[in-house]
């Protein structure tokens, strides 16, 4: 079994490294490396400046950022920062403390599909808490994406329960900047939420938000 590190030319693992040709590539890659809970927790990298035990992530569209947590407040590698590097794929055991993410009482969301429910809302079906969950979510915040559906699955997305079905999800854009979203297990509340999105800001209310600052 491979274990991610110097793979062999001809190794389909799916986990790759630098450079590595044999993993697959595309958004369908970058999913399959996030498709466990324990790829949250364990490090899938060594920092090429300190040897610290990092994540990697390498966006399809082009975005490539070193986390020193792979999750919400997605905290960034000093080291790497703003640079780019190139990385040395490894498998390491869990980091000895739980992660700010995990603490503040989010969890992946597993195993995702992504489906159009119609032109301004998604469906999205994946495991949360070791149970399904379908979540209905506005298009409207992943405009940066190609295909907004593909973007949902191609690499490390969370969610966090907020009461009465809804839920604040988070995942990372092409740049490997966070993206928040808010999805619902009810059709009504997300096809109201994109209707709210979609509306163009009035003369009006622009007037009325640059009073209230100035008080």
């Amino acid at each position: 079994m491979c274990n991610g590190w110097r793979h062999h030319s001809s190794c389909t693992c799916g986990w790759g490294g630098e450079g590595h040709r044999g993993a697959p590539t595309g958004w369908l890659a970058q999913g399959r490396l996030f498709s466990t809970a324990e790829s949250y927790t364990n490090p899938n990298a060594s920092c090429p400046e300190c040897g610290a035990h990092v994540f990697f992530y390498r966006s399809p569209y082009g975005g490539a950022v070193f986390f020193d947590e792979l999750g919400p407040p997605w905290p960034k590698h000093p080291c790497t920062d703003k640079r780019t590097q190139s990385v040395r794929a490894q498998t390491t055991s869990a980091l000895p403390n739980p992660p700010r993410w995990q603490a503040a009482g989010w969890s992946p969301l597993l195993d995702p599909i992504a489906v159009d429910y119609n032109p301004t809302v998604i469906r999205l079906e994946a495991i949360f808490k070791e149970q399904s969950l379908t979540l209905y979510l506005p298009k409207l915040r992943l405009q940066t994406f190609h295909d907004p559906c593909e973007a949902l699955c191609a690499g490390p997305i969370l969610a966090i329960a907020e009461g009465s079905g809804a839920y604040r999800i988070e995942l990372l854009g092409p740049t490997g900047k966070a993206i928040t979203l808010v999805g619902f297990e009810s059709t009504i509340d997300a096809l109201n939420l994109a209707d709210q999105l979609s509306r163009p800001t009035t003369p009006t209310s622009l007037r009325v938000a640059v009073v209230r600052k100035k008080h």
